[in-house]
């Protein structure tokens, strides 16, 4: 987590739920302290930070004939059992272990040099030859420097966008362009790389697709992170994780074959903190009705993830898109809340706080797309969009900009609507005319 990290969603659609906002006086776009802040409210305000271990790693989950084992160690006390539990749930993330894929001309040099994991900071004074993104906190060690930043989301667009402060040159290669292009007196968009030479093991030249090439002192590589369980004895409980793909997971959440081992937090381009609070919910009621939760036995759950996963590849979608959502976090979000209210008998049996917690996710939506449509439309450039302010007042929101100038007002959902219509309406796609939630995704 580098130094000065924002949020690239305003906290108004970042809560878990309506009923715990962030606190009113942080900024739109909050920093990562002001989440960390956030967290720690929360644990304290429903009284879970005694049960919280820190400063320990979990080393292995043992499945036991009706439950697990779980074991922990620590640098004081080595490896420890912590006790058998009926359910685990996996909250580990997915931003930890760097993934290095084959990339056409780099993959020699990657092997021969090796990439840098582990933070570097100006104070270190030795800038690596090769970094991932995972290693990088500030841009000051890459003072004067030529750097090339391999990745075009999230974290390359933001490394790259600091490291211009301080950097000479950046080259950021985008694999969506066809030609180089000059985007500031700093910083370049390339196409892909096709070749690339250690000069004197002090810096690297490099090709590109369109003919251009540049030397650079130092290669970021931006280009995310795996899907990593090693605790998981894969002997012992069957889970794959090959390119990006957690398998076999019912709901991206539920082991198919053991329901009781629960993944959170597995599908990635989504708003995080309310997915993660409604997959929760659902674990928990599983744990507690287990056949009367309104999943399907496992050889059902198999057949659902086949099926799934044939769909996918027949839309011509490669596996490491299986957790990507997008605008379809609504729809999924919707299944959840069904099956959180759904009876023993079938029935969608809606609570007192579903309105307010469904007309907050309608406008959380809308907010959600419209912070999309504000980011930077090009690698590395300024984050203009994270100066504006975001306000619900009431069944409107508002967007304001860094000097208060009022640029969009939306509209929340109609009183009038009911619940079954809001769900419908939330999550429905914009090329899409079919029920959200179809009833085969339910057991029967």
């Amino acid at each position: 987590m580098y130094r000065d990290l924002v949020s690239n969603l305003p906290k108004e659609v970042m809560c878990f739920n309506p009923e715990e906002p962030f606190p009113s006086d942080f900024n739109s776009y909050v920093t990562h302290a002001q989440v960390h802040t956030y967290l720690q409210s929360y644990a304290e305000k429903h009284q879970i930070s005694d049960l919280i271990r820190f400063d320990c790693q979990v080393s292995r989950v043992q499945r036991l004939h009706n439950g697990w084992k779980v074991f922990a160690k620590d640098a004081e006390q080595g490896e420890a059992e912590m006790g058998d539990f009926d359910g685990v749930f996996v909250c580990s993330g997915h931003f930890d272990k760097p993934s290095l894929p084959m990339l056409p001309g780099l993959q020699r040099l990657v092997d021969e040099v090796g990439v840098e994991t582990k933070e570097i900071r100006a104070k270190d004074g030795r800038l690596p030859l090769l970094v991932h993104s995972r290693a990088y906190d500030s841009p000051e060690i890459f003072a004067n420097k030529r750097v090339l930043v391999i990745g075009a989301r999230a974290s390359g667009t933001d490394v790259g966008r600091e490291i211009a402060t301080q950097a000479q040159e950046v080259s950021i290669v985008d694999k969506a362009r066809e030609a180089s292009e000059r985007k500031t007196d700093v910083v370049t968009v390339r196409p892909l790389i096709t070749s690339a030479t250690v000069q004197e093991n002090t810096s690297v030249l490099l090709a590109f697709a369109d003919g251009s090439s540049t030397e650079v002192d130092c290669v970021v590589f931006a280009t995310g992170y795996d899907y990593d369980y090693d605790f998981v004895d894969e002997d012992d409980v069957p889970l794959e994780t090959e390119d990006r793909r957690v398998f076999p997971l019912y709901l991206q959440l539920f082991h198919a074959d053991y329901p009781s081992l629960m993944f959170l937090g597995i599908p990635h381009s989504v708003v995080p903190f309310p997915l993660f609070d409604l997959q929760a919910r659902l674990g928990v009621k599983y744990l507690l009705e287990g056949e009367g939760s309104g999943l399907p036995p496992p050889a059902k759950m198999r057949e659902e993830i086949d099926r799934i996963d044939q769909e996918r590849r027949a839309a011509g979608k490669r596996d490491k898109d299986a957790h990507y959502m997008g605008d379809k976090q609504w729809r999924y979000d919707m299944e959840l809340l069904k099956l959180i209210r759904m009876s023993r008998e079938g029935r969608v049996e809606w609570q007192p706080e579903d309105r307010p917690f469904l007309e907050w996710l309608h406008i959380a939506r809308q907010m959600y797309e419209d912070g999309g449509k504000r980011r930077a439309n090009w690698p590395g450039a300024p984050d203009d969009y994270r100066r504006l302010e975001y306000r619900i007042v009431g069944r409107t929101w508002h967007v304001f900009s860094a000097d208060g100038e009022l640029l969009t007002t939306g509209e929340g959902l109609d009183p009038d609507i009911g619940l079954d219509e809001a769900v419908e309406i939330i999550a429905r796609l914009e090329d899409d005319a079919q029920p959200v939630v179809e009833d085969s995704a339910v057991a029967k």
